[in-house]
């Protein structure tokens, strides 16, 4: 703990502020908790504050045998137990399940406003900037609102509150995507060469966001101090996990089979569906707190373990690993979303389209030869619902429905089928302006009978 942290720590224990408070206010104003412990203890022995007793632990204090187990640790309990606890602590934070909910929910909410096509008012680089912006918001919100849930249950014997939760989640939002990252790059790694490795994987990172929130490690320091934790006890978390895994599985299924039917009596109701999707997204965030309640018990019984891995002294190498996987992060995501053949051929079309548009000199009344400004701007819907059109086909694999999801301008009209779709508006000098998907772009006398110009 650095001077700074010290000075800090030292102000609010002299402003009468609790053990548990103040390992809050270190968390939240950033100084993390490594070292806390120690220099609380110093300091409250230098200015003669005395704790409160503590209650008496809630959980066993012996071994599966009987036996003692040292002070701090608890037993680990049997898989009844363990279920009657997660539930209890579920039902107890239950307030806390209802909150993420509504912030997932409102979230889903404003997405549904955004268009996911181009329209006239985001056409070009800003439909790309809404939905690169819109995509960074879910990826935020998401990870706060969940992990906000995760440190109200895992935390729930210190007292903390989903709001001091959302806090934490957001001081500590680089780490979360960070470690989130590490994890599933190393799951799927094992999953995709064997299975085997990636099943054991998954058991021995069990613990790594609790390492996390309660002792304040990152990185790859959280993931080994998982593995520290569930070495020595590797079958019986594993048969608790799987246990665990196996009830939410059936009770997802159940629920979900139940808002499927639920969604077909709602349909063509006026806000029908999102009353369904908030119930699903208040089932999940209910089997998710059940998940977080059953890892969180089975740490406290693990929590004393000694490490065998110690990188303390490494804290510089695992922010300097952080930061070159979220670098990698967004390298990777910008490379693929843009090299993607839907958003490339998006980008393309529009250049070339503003290439075209630019050559245009708009005619005065005295310019005899010239097109008419009404039938130029009818060129250009026409030209930006093409383009519309086209990447709806990219994206979605299919021409079919195209026209009822792009916006259409005025007099722009479309045609659309499984073989392809037209785009046509009729001019002043009683021609069409038509472009089909089989290349044709220009003005034809008739109107065309298929889904081709000509």
């Amino acid at each position: 703990m650095n001077e700074e942290a010290k000075a800090f720590l030292k102000e609010k224990l002299n402003s009468g502020l609790g053990h548990d408070d103040l390992r809050r206010e270190m968390i939240s104003n950033g100084y993390g908790t490594q070292g806390f412990e120690e220099e609380y203890a110093a300091l409250a022995k230098e200015l003669g504050i005395k704790e409160p007793p503590k209650p008496a632990p809630k959980f066993p204090t012996t071994d599966l045998t009987g036996s003692a187990i040292p002070e701090g640790e608890v037993a680990m309990p049997s898989v009844l137990e363990l279920l009657k606890l997660s539930f209890r602590r579920v039902f107890a934070h239950f307030g806390a399940i209802i909150w993420s909910s509504i912030i997932m929910i409102a979230m889903t909410a404003v997405l549904v406003f955004i268009p996911t096509t181009p329209t006239p008012l985001l056409f070009g680089p800003m439909f790309v900037v809404v939905n690169i912006l819109s995509v960074v918001l879910t990826v935020f919100v998401a990870i706060v609102s969940l992990m906000a849930l995760f440190y109200t249950i895992v935390l729930s014997d210190s007292g903390s509150s989903y709001f001091f939760g959302l806090q934490w989640a957001y001081v500590k939002f680089f780490s979360l995507v960070s470690l989130s990252v590490i994890v599933a790059a190393l799951l799927l790694t094992g999953f995709t060469f064997l299975v085997v490795p990636g099943l054991a994987f998954l058991v021995y990172s069990l613990f790594t966001f609790v390492v996390l929130a309660k002792e304040d490690k990152s990185g790859v320091g959280a993931i080994l101090r998982s593995v520290d934790l569930v070495r020595g006890s590797f079958w019986t978390i594993t048969f608790r996990m799987i246990t665990v895994m196996v009830i939410v599985g059936v009770i997802s299924a159940v629920t979900t089979l139940l808002l499927s039917g639920l969604s077909d009596v709602m349909y063509g109701i006026e806000y029908g569906q999102l009353l369904v999707i908030a119930l699903a997204i208040l089932v999940e965030m209910t089997l998710s707190a059940l998940m977080f309640a059953a890892v969180g018990i089975m740490y406290r019984s693990r929590s004393s373990a000694k490490p065998f891995f110690e990188l303390s002294a490494y804290k510089y190498v695992n922010w300097l690993f952080t930061l070159v996987v979220l670098v990698v992060i967004v390298f990777a995501a910008t490379v693929t979303w843009l090299g993607s053949s839907n958003y490339n051929g998006y980008f393309d079309q529009w250049i070339d389209l503003e290439a075209d548009y630019d050559q245009v000199k708009y005619p005065s009344i005295d310019n005899d030869g010239g097109e008419n400004f009404d039938d130029v701007i009818l060129r250009r819907r026409a030209d930006e619902a093409f383009v519309s059109g086209n990447y709806y086909a990219g994206r979605m694999g299919t021409a079919d429905g195209i026209c009822g999801d792009i916006v259409l301008e005025d007099k722009v009209q479309c045609r659309d089928g499984d073989s392809g779709f037209m785009i046509l508006v009729p001019l002043s000098n009683e021609t069409l302006y038509c472009r089909d998907g089989q290349g044709f772009k220009g003005d034809v006398t008739d109107w065309p009978s298929g889904l081709t110009c000509q």
